[in-house]
This record gives C-alpha cells, sequence and structure tokens, in this order.
C-alpha cells in the first residue's frame, strides 16, 4: 500500500499527456489518409506545411484539453469524467476544425465536408476517450487493491461517522481508506489531531462530529487547513444553507467540500491564465501610477515603500500580501492586528487618504496575483488572528478557503473595508454568494463595479 503524493499525481499527469499526443499524432495521420485516398485532398508528409500545421494540430488540440480540466486531479478521474471531457472537446475541436482547415479543401460536393468532418469526429473522439478511460480503469483499479491509497480521517464516532467509515470501506474506486476516527464527545486533543495528521500523513479529513459538536469542531479548521489536507462536512450535519453550498455525493452520502469550487474546472483553468494576463497587463500599464506612488510615499513619510503583512490564503496557507503602505511605520508594524477606520489618524496625510479612496494602495497585489498567492476575483483575505474569531462565531467562514483570495471581491464591491470583525462577517456574506455562484459571468460584473467604484470614488 502506499500514499498517493504528488510524485505519483506528477507521473499520473504525465501518463495522460503523453498518451493524449501519441493519440493526437495518429488521428492526424489517419484523417489526413483518408482525405487524400477518399475526398482527394493534397496531403502528403514530404510538404514542410504538413508539419507545421501538425505541431498547430498539437498545440491547439492540448491548450483545449488542459483549459478542459483533463490533467487536473488525475488521480479523481472517473470513466463518466472521461467520457464527457472527451465528448465536449472533441465537439468543440473538431468544430473549430471545420472552420479552419476542412472548409478550405476543394472538394466535389457539400457532401464530403459533412463526411470528412464525420471522419474527423469519430477518430478524435475514440482515440481520445479509450486511452484515457483505460488508464482510468487501472487507476480505478489499484484503488480497489489498495495499491495506492488516500488516507482519509473521521472526526467524529457517532452514527453518522460511522455510517461514513461503512460506505467507504465498502467502496474503494475513489481511493479513500479510513486510517481512524477521532472522538468529539469529550472534545478533541488539539496536539494529538496534529500528530496523527502528520504520522499518517492524512489527505482527507471528513467531518461527521457528534451532536452538538460542530461549533468546537470549527475550532479544528485552522489546523486541518493549515496541514493542506482536503476537507468534508457531512451534511446532514452541518446546516447546508450556508451559503446555498451544494453537496457532494459520495457513495450516496451527501457532504460538503471545503476544498472545491462550485466554478467550473474549465472556468477556473481559464479564471487562472486570465489573471496571470491581467496582473502582467496592469503593472505594465499601470506603471506610471506605481512609480508616483511609490514617489509621493517616500516623500510623505519614512518608512518602506510597500507594506507586507500575513494573510490567509488558499486551504489556509499563509502568505505575504503587498499593499502600498498607507500609515505611519511606528503605528503599522507586520505583527499589528488593528484595522482602519475611515478617519485614521494613522494614515499618511492626504495621498494616504486618496490612495485608500481609490483603492490604489491595493495595487502591488497585482504581483501577488503573478505569484499565486492571490486571484483577481476572490474574497478578502483577513490577519491569522481574525480568522481565528471568524471561523470561531462563525465557521462558515472557512468555506472561503476553496479557493484564492482576491484583490477585489463582491464583499469588497457591496460593503467595502471592514472596520471590526462584526463587518467582516456581513461582508462575508457577499462572499459566501461569490462561492456558491462564482463564474467567469459574475467575476467580469464584479470586476465592472471594481473599476466602477475606483472612479467614482464612493467606496467605503
Amino acid at each position: 500500500m502506499q500514499v498517493v503524493t504528488h510524485e505519483h499525481s506528477k507521473k499520473l499527469r504525465l501518463k495522460y499527456i503523453a498518451t493524449d499526443l501519441v493519440c493526437l499524432v495518429a488521428t492526424w495521420f489517419i484523417v489526413n489518409f483518408i482525405r487524400h485516398n477518399f475526398f482527394g485532398i493534397y496531403t502528403t508528409p514530404l510538404d514542410v506545411m504538413y508539419w507545421l500545421f501538425l505541431a498547430l494540430f498539437l498545440l491547439g488540440w492540448m491548450g483545449l484539453y488542459a483549459i478542459a480540466g483533463c490533467y487536473n486531479h488525475p488521480h479523481h478521474h472517473s470513466r463518466m469524467s472521461d467520457l464527457n471531457t472527451s465528448l465536449t472537446t472533441s465537439v468543440i475541436g473538431c468544430v473549430i476544425l471545420l472552420f479552419v482547415m476542412i472548409l478550405n479543401d476543394t472538394v466535389n460536393t457539400y457532401s464530403d465536408y459533412i463526411e470528412t468532418f464525420f471522419v474527423l469526429f469519430v477518430v478524435q473522439f475514440l482515440l481520445s476517450f479509450i486511452p484515457r478511460v483505460l488508464i482510468t480503469n487501472n487507476t480505478m483499479s489499484r484503488f480497489e487493491r489498495y495499491e495506492i491509497f488516500f488516507p482519509t480521517l473521521i472526526i467524529g464516532t457517532g452514527k453518522d461517522a460511522r455510517t461514513v467509515k461503512d460506505a467507504i470501506e465498502n467502496h474503494h474506486s475513489n481511493g479513500m481508506y479510513v486510517e481512524g476516527m477521532v472522538e468529539t464527545k469529550s472534545g478533541v486533543d488539539f496536539d494529538s489531531l496534529q500528530l496523527i495528521l502528520k504520522e499518517k500523513k492524512i489527505k482527507n479529513v471528513i467531518i461527521a462530529p457528534d451532536e452538538g459538536k460542530m461549533q468546537m469542531v470549527s475550532r479544528l479548521m485552522p489546523i486541518l487547513f493549515e496541514k493542506g489536507v482536503n476537507i468534508f462536512l457531512l451534511a446532514d450535519t452541518y446546516d447546508i444553507a450556508i451559503g446555498g453550498m451544494s453537496a457532494l455525493d459520495i457513495f450516496s452520502i451527501p457532504l460538503i467540500s471545503l476544498s472545491r469550487q462550485r466554478m467550473p474546472q474549465w472556468q477556473r483553468n481559464v479564471k487562472w491564465m486570465t489573471d496571470k494576463v491581467l496582473a502582467l497587463l496592469a503593472i505594465v500599464f499601470l506603471s506610471p501610477v506605481l512609480l508616483y506612488s511609490a514617489y509621493k510615499i517616500k516623500k510623505g513619510s519614512p518608512g518602506p515603500i510597500i507594506f507586507k503583512q500575513t494573510r490567509i490564503g488558499l486551504k489556509g496557507h499563509p502568505f505575504k500580501i503587498y499593499k502600498f503602505r498607507s500609515m505611519y511605520v511606528s503605528n503599522e508594524q507586520n505583527n499589528s492586528v488593528h484595522l482602519t477606520k475611515e478617519d485614521d489618524p494613522r494614515i499618511v496625510g492626504k495621498w494616504g487618504h486618496t490612495m485608500r479612496k481609490y483603492r490604489i494602495d491595493e495595487l502591488p497585489q497585482f504581483f501577488n496575483v503573478l505569484k499565486g498567492d492571490m486571484s483577481m476575483v476572490g474574497f478578502r483575505p483577513e490577519q491569522p488572528y481574525y480568522v481565528r474569531q471568524l471561523i470561531d462565531r462563525d465557521p462558515h467562514y472557512a468555506m472561503l478557503y476553496c479557493m484564492r483570495p482576491g484583490i477585489t471581491s463582491w464583499g469588497m464591491v457591496k460593503y467595502g473595508y471592514a472596520e471590526n470583525v462584526d463587518e467582516m462577517i456581513r461582508r462575508a456574506k457577499y462572499d459566501y454568494l461569490y462561492v456558491d455562484n462564482g463564474s467567469l459571468a459574475v467575476d467580469v460584473k464584479i470586476a465592472f463595479y471594481t473599476v466602477k467604484t475606483i472612479v467614482t470614488g464612493k467606496g467605503k
């Protein structure tokens, strides 16, 4: 038995990629052989353009596969997911090739176009789906034989917890293997829990606490997020009305994942790429504003231009957020937990107020986006000191860590800066809606309102 590691995932991902490349090359030769011999289209490997188009063919299809999420979480593939991605990408890719390549052919009748398209689609779909599902079947078989597994810990020992345990032990195809159960009736020993997580190399934690113990279990969230494990909540135990999150069905047991967004995988991939491009463009085009702000800050008061502070991001991992310093150094240290108020005397002069009013102090966070700590749109990241309070008072807050924090958010657009924990909780309710309804279209809408807030200077 071997625990599935990052190295295992990397090797399996490379296997999918290599298989797709080989099958795409085969598709190219088969389709062009048929075009040449059955439809009279001149295609020959002796032509340089033949190989140039092959390179573009491979690049286009592999890009489409990557966007569709074919290489994300390779150990979590299923036959149905392989069928869905193969069918979807084949339809999209073949339609694109219909207009880019097939309709440029000189044919005898228009029916040749339809027949060529049909041949391309059938060959492409079969050569993408069959090899993938064979790899997936092999992985699932290895799970069934316990050759590889994801160590799983269940927090709770009651009836619900035992039901979850029995379901996992009777179905091994998703790779979960229950390493143990943590009793919650008399409280949880935090030190022992951390030791179990480390020694057993726990990958998944399913929270199914005994009745009335959910508030106590919520205090475990910072520890679980810090360890980077996948966290699931038993839907019957926890009120799913928390922002409308839908339940995942694992062996007929409804679970809520705190580690996954509802945004489709292909949209998350597009979002990730768009974040990088937009952040780089923003840094280039806003460089005059960045340089002028740096000059004004340096001239306004002694101290560093950039203020760095620890915030909690994706899956509870801490990171350093970058902002233009808008306060006096003596009152704004990295370990400060003081929130800024609207007319805070610590703000440096008129330029400090201007930066905060028009969100100019947030511009260095584009570098956080390039590093991968943040996204353009997400939720407002908070300091560890406040995160512990927020989760303790509202366990729903832990759900935000299934995504990267953002430079802007629905909460920032609708509510603005928070001056205390109560206001943070009220602002977070808007971000719960984003977790449940997030999409590229919603991101565009939030970006539009953010620009509007910046231009008008009416943000709180």
